[in-house]
């Protein structure tokens, strides 16, 4: 199992979308299972639907 981290305090720096980006890749792509959790109190990437 690996574990990615994006973390960074200030807002509006892309850390949603390059974490649903590169989950997206891991799934598609490499055809991995992926569980991305959202740690980030506005929870875009948990409340949207993705669908990989």
């Amino acid at each position: 199992m690996k574990v990615i981290t994006f973390f960074n305090n200030k807002g509006g720096v892309g850390k949603t979308t390059l974490g649903v980006n590169i989950a997206a890749y891991f799934s598609l792509e490499m055809n991995q299972r992926v569980l991305m959790l959202d740690g980030d109190p506005q929870a875009n990437t948990t409340t949207e639907r993705h669908s990989f």
